[in-house]
């Protein structure tokens, strides 16, 4: 098996929340924000802190804490968990491990590179929207949904959890 420099894991609740539901569509507004910042914003941000040589850029806790608290955002809007930061989840598990010699031109060119993942995740998405809304009512009838949906959408949050540091 590939060994990513960033894993993601989190364990299925025994049950959810009927009002987390409700509160999740607001979560995806927010999500949405935060998704546009981290994949506008972050490569940025990076390309500062590589250019100025103060710090490698992973390895400022700052950033793995900002990663950390996004990936359990995307934990929550995708039914991972019933935590709204998702990383406060005794299950959750998110680790990044620095790699490499980071340069200013490779912070840049992440735009290019990370259009295909991009394109994969937004793939990705459309297909973990439709098990939102049948995982949804799912919770709203049953308290849970299929370990399988379940399964898909940790696949999806896992794909974006090794993309959202590279």
């Amino acid at each position: 098996m590939i060994a990513y420099p960033a894993t993601f894991d989190i364990a299925k609740p025994a049950r959810f929340t009927r009002p987390n539901v409700f509160i999740r569509i607001i979560g995806a507004f927010i999500f949405g924000i935060v998704n546009w910042l981290v994949v506008v914003l972050l490569p940025i941000y990076a390309a500062i802190q590589i250019s100025s040589q103060k710090e490698k850029y992973l390895q400022n806790e700052t950033v793995k804490g900002w990663l950390r608290s996004y990936i359990g955002l995307c934990s929550y809007v995708y039914l991972l968990t019933d935590e709204f930061d998702g990383s406060k989840d005794p299950t959750f598990r998110f680790d990044v491990t620095p790699g490499g010699t980071p340069t200013l031109g490779g912070a840049l060119l992440r735009y290019i590179m990370g259009i295909p993942h991009i394109l994969i995740i937004g793939a990705l998405g459309s297909v973990a929207s439709i098990i939102w809304i049948i995982g949804s009512i799912m919770i709203l009838i049953s308290e849970d949904y299929a370990a399988g949906l379940f399964d898909i959408n940790r696949g999806v949050v896992r794909w974006i959890a090794r993309y959202a540091p590279y």
